[in-house]
């Protein structure tokens, strides 16, 4: 697994999902479909024509955090040497995938982004990692006592009152986000929903990466 410094990790959670095997074969994580390169040369994430001709990046996932299988990984090593070099190590990630014919799975329990919510739901089954943490938020969440039974009925009660109004400071994108993600557990408690609330996205495989001249 691959994550920033500034993450969370749901280790009981992760370790549950590697024993069942979920990850074998796959990079999964928040991952991309259809993301473009940045063009503008004052953005830290710019990428001249040059250097990546297309128009759309192949799938990839953030780099913030992903979990690689270990056979996965080897065949990244070797076709590696046949990939030229590219600055953003994400993106580099998916030519190798894109290359190897693997598959690039999104699950909606890892987020590029900061959840603002109780320090008990990061520690539930809804979320395996999350971004934009401080070394005081990590501490906090791993030293909050949780009652997990019990804790789920107030992600209900949470969730029905979250749905009215968007609290203060959280962006409408991560709002829905988080509701979506609670309304899923919701239904899946109550045995209406999916067994399993991650989901998988169909891989696309665009034009065919160029290598750059004189390389």
């Amino acid at each position: 697994m691959k994550v920033d410094d500034d993450m969370w990790v749901n280790i009981d959670l992760l370790y549950g999902m590697m024993k069942s095997g979920l990850f074998r074969n796959s990079l999964t994580g928040s991952c991309n479909y259809a993301s473009r390169p940045f063009r503008n040369k004052k953005s830290k994430y710019y990428v001249s024509y040059s250097m990546y001709p297309d128009h759309v990046y192949p799938p990839f996932c953030s780099g913030t955090g992903y979990i690689l299988d270990f056979a996965v990984m080897e065949d990244i090593v070797n076709v590696s040497k046949n990939i030229p070099f590219f600055p953003l190590e994400d993106v580099y990630i998916g030519f190798c995938m894109r290359e190897l014919g693997k598959s690039v799975v999104t699950m909606m329990s890892f987020h590029s982004f900061k959840i603002f919510l109780n320090s008990c739901i990061y520690k539930s089954e809804i979320i395996l990692t999350s971004h934009g943490l401080s070394a005081s938020d990590l501490i906090d969440i791993w030293n909050t006592p949780c009652n997990f039974p019990k804790f789920h009925g107030n992600i209900l009660a949470f969730q029905g009152r979250g749905l009215g109004a968007e609290p203060k400071g959280l962006p409408r994108r991560q709002f829905m986000h988080r509701n979506r993600q609670m309304g899923l557990r919701r239904q899946q408690l109550h045995g209406k929903g999916p067994k399993n609330y991650n989901f998988r996205l169909p891989v696309k495989r665009p034009v065919k990466y160029r290598k750059r001249p004189g390389i």
